[in-house]
């Protein structure tokens, strides 16, 4: 399964109203901002905005269109999608919302079967869109990281772009980001399939509140797993959580239970929190790749953080590496002598 059409097209039409303080006018400027060029918006009225082509139509645009960006009200979704169908757009990214997540299933199945009988592609609805760094490509209103090897795929935009605010704080270079919202039909299985080939990517990070199919998506992050690290955050723990989680993408969770088993089967990473994911992939980017075993050195300036770091090593199944002679010999001879090794 390809996604190329999704992650690197050759152009993109933003269809909605670009008027200033709009979402598209938003989504715009962010990919703007981030130096992709090629292009064009589409509303009725041709309306357009920093300098970018306006047509009324996505038929109008006089070159194919890979990529279309949506982000009009929902009841405009459908008619839009059959009319990339028609001009063979082959992905597309419907920010939209008001659809499974507001009880609106209806209209979710009706442009689920329009992209189906279009073989269109599509992130959403309800989502806050992509970015392909080495692309260019941000049409999303999520801040803009800088380019790396840590790919972050969610099911909520909010959570995720608190982690890309930090990713551009701190440095932390993002090779891909997907928020998929509703998913209604590129889901986390399918992204995790693309992402365990894609050069680009070293590192996963995944934020979901439920999966689409159990055992597909067990394969999918085993294989992903199996060559590189996989870091998930499963809310939805407790009964209230599960209860959000229904209400926030139209989902139900399952037992909690269940994912803890099945994520540790696959070789993922489970953590607790956003801070704790953004952490672990920040440590794996500064890893070797390469690097196998449990023994690790731990190298603090204070005694208390190192007894606490060398508790929690073997809590978690490492094993702390006791220095010999000879690297003993090695530090002393440029530590300061009331430094210790143990």
């Amino acid at each position: 399964m390809t996604l190329r059409h999704l992650f690197y097209p050759r152009n993109v039409a933003l269809v909605g109203s670009v008027a200033e303080g709009k979402v598209g006018f938003e989504l715009l400027r962010q990919m703007l901002r981030g130096g992709y060029r090629d292009a064009y918006v589409v509303n009725p009225k041709a309306q357009g905005a920093l300098d970018v082509p306006s047509y009324a139509t996505i038929g109008a645009i006089p070159a194919p269109v890979d990529l279309v960006v949506i982000s009009s009200p929902a009841a405009t979704v459908a008619g839009i999608l059959e009319e990339c169908g028609q001009v063979g757009v082959k992905a597309a990214v419907i920010i939209s919302s008001g659809f499974s997540e507001m009880g609106n299933k209806a209209g979710e199945a009706e442009i689920k079967a329009i992209a189906e009988r279009h073989g269109i592609r599509i992130i959403g609805p309800n989502c806050a869109g992509i970015i392909n760094t080495s692309h260019r490509l941000c049409p999303t209103m999520e801040t803009l990281p800088p380019p790396g090897p840590v790919a972050l795929i969610s099911q909520s935009g909010a959570l995720a772009g608190v982690v890309l605010g930090w990713a551009a704080r701190d440095g932390l270079g993002i090779s891909k980001f997907v928020s998929y919202g509703n998913r209604s039909d590129i889901n986390e299985v399918d992204l995790l399939e693309y992402l365990a080939n894609d050069e680009e990517t070293h590192v996963v990070g995944l934020y979901i509140e439920t999966v689409s199919d159990g055992r597909t998506f067990m394969a999918a992050a085993a294989k992903c797993a199996a060559r590189k690290p996989v870091i998930v955050i499963k809310a939805g723990r407790g009964e209230s959580g599960q209860r959000a989680t229904l209400s926030h993408t139209g989902s139900l969770a399952g037992s909690d239970a269940v994912y803890d088993a099945a994520l540790h089967q696959c070789g993922a990473i489970r953590v607790e929190s956003a801070e704790e994911m953004f952490d672990l992939c920040r440590g794996f980017v500064g890893i070797p790749q390469g690097i196998r075993g449990r023994r690790i050195a731990i190298v603090t300036n204070s005694g208390g953080p190192s007894i606490l770091a060398a508790d929690r090593a073997e809590v978690v199944g490492l094993e702390v590496a006791e220095p010999g002679p000879a690297i003993r010999a090695k530090l002393a001879s440029f530590l300061p002598s009331h430094a210790t090794s143990w």
